[in-house]
């Protein structure tokens, strides 16, 4: 650690020395805003003592000097900006630094307490002198939350962490500490008193709330956006100038891997495009959001994928693949029974025009209507109406789309009368009324939303070979069907066998695939397609036997040796067809395979293969 001697000699020279960690001495550190001419580490070092920065450094100086400390930190001239690796380290190190020290001057250039007459009405048994002094007092309080350096992204941290912050004018004339500022300091920040007395610790707010107090700030580089909050919240993280926006996505990632506070999602923008706030700006709003009182953090924590991240809320159904994910936090002054929930959507939603799927699956969600955040009380609520669920919401990076994009995804809410009669369907009938619709996609989308019931899901996995999976099969609904099967329906050997014989009798070829490959997903044996090859040969169902043919679960040498013994003529006529040949071992045997135009069904002919 590099730190400034304080007692400047007449030449007016500044001298550096280096510490290490374990020699620190006291010292004083510096808050500031940059301005032009600032001195830097070369400029000391080529003994440069010119320009409006070198008299800013003899001013902290001077006043450390007088309280008998012999160093000072400023970053300005303490750190060697020309090499990125102890830009990095000093960045990361910073909140320590300021935490470490004995003071910090808050150096605010733009306020004067220069006292101008008092035109204030004399008190009894109030001076002249006593009137002006009060009337002045006011006045640089006044000003003091005018200030720019309450608008810098990284004088935040600065005010936090010393353990004392005393404020100087840009005469270097004292204003006051951070004890006698208090009630200043927070309503111009909406840092509670309690953080700035140094009662509790940063870790009693929640996220939201630390990032609200960064919502109003700016910085000269968009990275630093993220850079200078890495202490507020205990992380370290590598600097990676040029990453723009991604470098507060990386911060919130950071954030989700040391806490579990679901605060960090409670955020309000109009510029949002995943479930991660795109800049501290989106937090304006979340300066009185609070952890869950009594909050026992049973559940799992939030954990970041390659997909998106985890989480395991409260999950109540609104609209067609549109739900509320319950967060466990709330505002301050809402009651302690509600809590605050965002809109997320099914990702898989039919006619999407981002995504191209047809077929809501209640798998992967993006957050949508990124302006609101929705007041719910779950104990007005049936259990079976907001189960705890673990889904899985996409990050802003991860599809790399601009807000134009997102609004594109379709997200709309049943009315309130319509929502209250669907969630009070029976959960027997909540299904039945689902697949009376002709229409495939009114039927998926009420299904989705009566399977975030958990009575209604429940039902659905424990029901043997489910009617509503045949009524979808006979209503030619293969997305209807798939979305019942992605969501636990179970279908045994026999059910398997009679759903796709049911699909091949209506002659629908996609239903057919999506039965085929959604039992390969469930069972990897392939004997269930060369039944359904032979069911739909014999049936003369010439497209669909080409269509099961073509699906690549299809053919091995081996399969043409099973096929054949088993009798499966048809199969083993489009094997040898396609070039498959058969195996060759020390004792042939002759298997006889059905071949030969239709009209000549019963020629046989003799292929050599391996018993």
């Amino acid at each position: 650690m590099r730190l400034l001697r304080t007692d400047i000699p007449d030449s007016g020279i500044l001298e550096i020395e280096e510490f290490s960690h374990a020699d620190i001495p006291h010292y004083a550190i510096l808050s500031h805003r940059w301005g032009a001419e600032e001195v830097t580490l070369q400029d000391i070092k080529s003994a440069n003592t010119e320009g409006k920065g070198y008299k800013k450094i003899k001013g902290c100086c001077k006043i450390a000097k007088d309280e008998g400390l012999e160093f000072v930190w400023i970053d300005t001239c303490c750190i060697d900006k020309a090499s990125s690796a102890e830009l990095s380290e000093a960045i990361n190190s910073m909140y320590f630094w300021y935490e470490l020290a004995d003071v910090c001057y808050a150096y605010l250039d733009d306020v004067s307490s220069r006292r101008r007459r008092s035109r204030r009405k004399k008190k009894e048994g109030e001076s002249k002198k006593q009137r002006g002094r009060r009337g002045g007092r006011r006045k640089t309080e006044s000003m003091i939350p005018e200030s720019k350096w309450f608008k810098r992204g990284w004088t935040l941290q600065e005010l936090i962490a010393p353990r004392e912050v005393v404020f100087f004018d840009k005469r270097w004339k004292r204003l006051g500490d951070r004890t006698d500022l208090e009630d200043i300091l927070s309503d111009r920040t909406g840092i509670p008193q309690s953080i700035l007395s140094g009662k509790d610790s940063l870790g009693t707010i929640s996220v939201a709330q630390r990032m609200s107090w960064a919502a109003g700030r700016q910085t000269s580089r968009i990275e630093d956006e993220a850079y200078c909050l890495m202490g507020i919240f205990g992380i370290n993280m590598p600097l990676l100038y040029g990453e723009r926006e991604n470098a507060f996505v990386r911060l919130q990632e950071e954030i989700l891997r040391v806490s579990d506070d679901l605060s960090l999602f409670a955020w309000r923008y109009k510029y949002g495009v995943g479930l991660l706030a795109p800049s501290p700006a989106a937090f304006l709003e979340s300066t009185n959001i609070i952890r869950r009182r009594g909050s026992n953090n049973a559940s799992n924590p939030p954990t970041v994928s390659s997909r998106g991240i985890y989480l395991e809320v409260h999950f109540i159904g609104i609209g067609p693949g549109l739900g509320l994910a319950v967060l466990d936090c709330q505002e301050e002054d809402n009651g302690e029974e509600k809590l605050l929930a965002l809109y997320v959507q099914d990702i898989f939603l039919t006619g999407n025009l981002l995504f191209g799927e047809n077929s809501l699956t209640m798998q992967q969600f993006a957050r949508v209507n990124m302006e609101r955040l929705d007041n719910i009380d779950l104990k007005k609520l049936k259990n079976y109406q907001c189960p705890v669920r673990r889904i899985c919401v996409q990050t802003s990076h991860l599809r790399k789309l601009n807000f134009e994009d997102a609004n594109q995804i379709h997200s709309v809410t049943y009315p309130k009368e319509v929502l209250t009669r669907l969630m009070g369907l029976s959960h027997l009938g909540a299904l039945e009324y689902a697949t009376a619709f002709r229409s495939e996609e009114k039927s998926v989308e009420i299904t989705w939303l009566m399977l975030t019931r958990h009575d209604v899901e429940r039902h659905l996995k424990t029901e043997k070979n489910p009617k509503v999976l045949f009524k979808a099969v006979e209503s030619s609904h293969d997305s209807f069907f798939k979305m019942l099967v992605s969501r636990g329906a179970m279908l045994n050997s026999e059910g398997w066998t009679k759903i796709v014989r049911t699909a091949i009798d209506v002659g629908y070829i996609p239903m057919v695939k999506a039965i085929l490959e959604n039992h390969l997903m469930t069972n990897s044996s392939r004997a269930f397609g060369e039944e359904a090859l032979e069911y739909a040969a014999s049936s003369e169902k010439e497209l669909l036997f080409d269509s099961i043919l073509n699906l690549e679960i299809l053919p091995t040498d081996g399969q043409l040796h099973r096929a054949a013994k088993k009798g499966h003529y048809y199969i083993s006529l489009s094997y040898f067809s396609t070039g498959v040949q058969p195996l060759m071992r020390s004792k042939p045997s002759h298997l006889l395979i059905k071949m030969g135009p239709r009209e000549d069904m019963f020629n046989y002919c003799e292929i050599l293969s391996q018993n």
